[in-house]
């Protein structure tokens, strides 16, 4: 329409009078009793989640669910020392309950993600036990990537030769397959003899 005649009557806005000082209500700044936050308002996002909480914390005490998921930092634990013999223990109970131990399970404040196991010397690795005939029948193969490559050994003569590499390989296919099962496996101290140099750790022998 042609933009310099006028408007119809029925079209034109009343125009709203401004707001008064004195009409502001006092409660908008300041909250004179605490909020309670319905589970379904929190959003799901980490860095929403992380802003609402800064929110509430700066404007009162307000209720909300309690954490209910244990947090440990690494930082507050305590690396204990544990020293196992395994003079005919079985190989494959041995590397499981190793394994429970250097993941931190058998801890109260165990967090997946983060490294709460302890310790474990594992000390007269040649005498470990292999039932049946499993040191002649088993095999533990390598490879060169080169034509002709394969090397096969018995679990009995890498039992004599390197028992480390046998129980770490064991409990190794026990951990979980991460780079922080990598960082726990470095706390497993294998020695096909009894002696072991880790006397003033002071370790706690157990039986398994």
């Amino acid at each position: 329409r042609d933009r310099s005649r006028p408007a119809p009557p029925g079209r034109r806005r009343t125009p709203v009078p401004p707001r008064k000082a004195s009409d502001a209500r006092p409660d908008r700044c300041v909250r004179s009793e605490p909020v309670a936050f319905e589970a379904s308002c929190v959003p799901t996002s980490r860095r929403a989640a992380a802003a609402v909480c800064a929110a509430i914390a700066s404007i009162g005490n307000f209720n909300m669910r309690r954490q209910t998921t244990l947090h440990t930092p690494e930082t507050a634990l305590h690396k204990n020392w544990f020293m196992v013999d395994a003079t005919d223990v079985p190989l494959g109970r041995l590397a499981a309950d190793v394994a429970q131990i250097l993941m931190g399970k058998h801890r109260p404040d165990y967090t997946p993600h983060v490294d709460c196991g302890d310790f474990v010397i594992i000390t007269n690795g040649t005498k470990v036990g292999l039932s049946g005939n499993k040191a002649e029948i088993y095999k533990k193969q390598r490879y060169t990537y080169h034509a002709g490559g394969l090397k096969e050994e018995s679990y009995g003569s890498l039992r004599t030769r390197r028992p480390e590499k046998l129980i770490e390989d064991a409990v190794k296919g026990m951990m979980p397959k991460n780079r922080l099962a990598r960082h726990m496996m470095k706390k497993l101290k294998v020695y096909p003899a009894g002696e072991h140099p880790h006397q003033a750790q002071q370790p706690v022998a157990i039986q398994l």
